[in-house]
């Protein structure tokens, strides 16, 4: 897989990304709940980060979503889906 399959970035992102983020983060961030030990950053698609947990040095997870695609083919395939969304670059 070539880097620039994996990078892809289309400009700004669009209103309905803004409001998609927007809902996201209302929503299903906070099912992310608070690890006990070290933090989890969720990068949404419209660029904005949130952090749940204790961002102390330890361990700190980042998950960036550059698009949607990755919640969909979860909520559809499960595991298997969230593995082909990652190696899609979702």
């Amino acid at each position: 897989m070539t880097k620039a399959a994996v990078e892809q970035t289309s400009g700004a992102p669009s209103l309905w990304t803004h409001i998609l983020s927007r809902l996201l983060e209302w929503t299903a961030l906070p099912l992310v709940g608070k690890p006990q030990h070290g933090a989890v950053t969720v990068v949404l698609p419209d660029g904005r980060s949130r952090t749940a947990g204790k961002p102390q040095p330890g361990l700190h997870a980042v998950l960036k979503l550059n698009n949607f695609k990755v919640l969909t083919n979860s909520m559809r395939r499960g595991t298997l889906g969230f593995a082909e969304a990652y190696i899609n670059g979702d």
